[in-house]
């Protein structure tokens, strides 16, 4: 075989493959090696303590936001027993209101009845005067003269 003929040359690859594999070692584990292990720890400690810091806001909101659903649900319930009481306080006026403009047509009824009585009797009164009025400007127009005496004497024989 061609390739074990030239072993002198062999010999010497494998000398200076063996010098820069441990000089490359020797680099690397005293100064890559440490400083990427440093920066690695760096990112891993950066990273750790953004997520502790994350976890922590995130439960402060949650409890920022839970108190905000507690003062929420207080203040909702605060407004619906002020707008119960509200309404109530409207039904009770409203209620008071009508008892008062029921009272006030009431009497407004009373009074116009007693006002339409007057007014009844008061023609009442007057239909003998308007009758004899009539019944004169009547038999007047048709036969001429008029007694008013007999018209008053029949008027009140038929009444």
């Amino acid at each position: 075989m061609p390739q074990f003929q030239q072993v002198d040359t062999f010999i010497g690859q494998i000398f200076w493959f063996i010098l820069t594999f441990g000089a490359l070692y020797v680099i690397l584990t005293a100064y890559v090696l440490p400083r990427m292990a440093a920066t690695f720890e760096a990112r891993s400690s950066k990273i750790d303590g953004d997520l502790a810091a994350a976890e922590k806001m995130r439960q402060e909101a949650e409890d920022v936001r839970a108190d905000y659903e507690a003062q929420l649900a207080q203040a909702k319930a605060e407004a619906h027993e002020q707008a119960r009481k509200v309404a109530d306080e409207v039904a009770a006026e409203a209620a008071a209101r009508s008892k008062e403009l029921n009272e006030q047509l009431s009497e407004q009824a009373a009074k116009a009845e007693a006002n339409i009585r007057a007014a009844r009797e008061a023609a009442l009164a007057e239909l003998p005067a308007i009758a004899e009025e009539t019944t004169a400007a009547m038999v007047d127009k048709l036969i001429g003269s008029v007694d008013r005496s007999a018209i008053s004497g029949a008027l009140s024989n038929n009444a």
